[in-house]
């Protein structure tokens, strides 16, 4: 129920399905089933409305400009958008009954659920609240940026380690089953001649060198591609939905910042810097079979379930084969799902707990490869988890 200025216009479904019935009856033209009944009427009142609007009679016409002839209409059509939405929501998964009812709430009109993404997008375009620096980035925290880069190199090195390792079992136990069927051929083979022919073989080896490629998602200006994945990979993309940011990151990436100590920049590695992506998460597909890691922090908290979900199976697909995707995000402090998450009403984020973050992993079609906790981190604040997720196909 809606007040206006004027007078409460009247939004009682079944009144208006009254006036539609007489509008009908005014207006021969219309086509309109008569099966519909009291069950359906939402329904009805829907087709009535869209069919008006197709062809309005005259009195209808000629009232346009009556501002509650225009509000009652928009009621209506709210009304039916709230009802399709709820509809649709149905067959969407859900964590559970209250993250159900935040999103419900969040994407219940067209409205609220742009301004969910807006707030955000608004912060974070503001140099006030974000500045192009490394401080910027991490919301005035940038004394955290070593102690973050530290644990997430050895978290890296030690995750790529063991998927070469698990990729180089399997490669020499074909060398081996190769190199004891060529013993086996060579012990059967008897000599019967006195005569021995020579023959010198010469085997050419070509050595293709194969470039890596990872990609930094929700970028910024490139600290992590800079500080962290330049120096595992050949080459880093970075995808970030705020155009100052990323604008930033080719120099960043070449000089970085001056050190507190020294006054000096850090080292050259604009070599190391790939595609530039000015889209948000959201909105982002990677091209196929691209990446050796995509690697996201600090940013998932930004996405609604829904999309978070489909940005992690588009991952998938543009994964290398023994590709990973790492997250890297502040979890709610509980082992249990009591607190499952934390709404930022600010910025729009939401903070979940270790479960629904599973849960989340779990729905993309990923699963946990290995996970550690940031170890090094102040407690006065959210901990911090490191997930390095594989596609269920690549674990037996």
């Amino acid at each position: 129920m809606r007040n206006f200025e004027s007078t409460q216009i009247y939004t009682n479904k079944y009144f208006f399905f009254s006036l539609l019935l007489v509008v009908l009856f005014a207006s021969p033209p219309m086509n309109l089933t008569q099966d519909a009944s009291d069950n359906d009427l939402d329904s009805l009142v829907g087709t009535l409305m869209q069919q008006l609007r197709e062809d309005p009679p005259d009195w209808l016409s000629s009232s346009s400009s009556d501002l509650s002839t225009q509000a009652a209409i928009t009621a209506v059509e709210d009304q039916q958008k709230m009802s399709e939405t709820k509809e649709g929501m149905k067959d969407v998964p859900h964590f559970s009954e209250k993250t159900k009812a935040h999103w419900l709430e969040v994407s219940k009109t067209e409205k609220k659920g742009r301004e969910w993404y807006e707030k955000a997008a608004d912060w974070w375009s503001d140099p006030a609240n974000a500045p192009a620096t490394v401080d910027g980035v991490l919301g005035g925290f940038g004394e955290l940026d070593k102690v973050d880069v530290v644990e997430s190199s050895q978290f890296l090195n030690d995750v790529r380690t063991l998927l070469l390792r698990e990729g180089g079992d399997k490669t020499s136990a074909a060398k081996s089953a190769v190199a004891t069927a060529a013993a086996a051929a060579a012990a059967a083979t008897t000599t019967t001649t006195t005569t021995t022919t020579t023959t010198t073989t010469t085997t050419t080896t070509t050595t293709t060198t194969t470039t890596t490629r990872a990609l930094d998602g929700g970028a910024g200006i490139g600290r992590v591609a800079k500080h962290l994945l330049s120096q595992f990979y050949d080459k880093v993309d970075l995808v970030e939905g705020n155009q100052r940011l990323i604008e930033a990151a080719p120099e960043y990436m070449r000089v970085g910042e001056p050190d507190d100590v020294n006054k000096k920049h850090e080292s050259d590695d604009s070599e190391h810097l790939g595609e530039l992506f000015c889209e948000t998460l959201q909105d982002f597909t990677p091209k196929a079979e691209q990446y050796d890691c995509v690697w996201v922090q600090w940013v998932i908290i930004y996405l609604t379930d829904n999309d978070l979900i489909e940005f992690l199976k588009r991952c998938v697909v543009g994964l290398k084969k023994n590709g990973m995707i790492v997250i890297k995000e502040n979890v709610l402090n509980t082992r249990s799902n009591a607190n499952e998450f934390l709404v930022d009403e600010e910025d729009s984020s939401l903070t979940r707990s270790r479960p629904y973050l599973k849960w989340i992993f779990e729905q993309a079609g990923l699963e946990v490869f290995v996970e550690t906790k940031q170890e090094n981190w102040h407690r006065s604040m959210l901990p911090v988890m490191m997930y390095a997720l594989v596609p269920k196909k690549l674990k037996t």
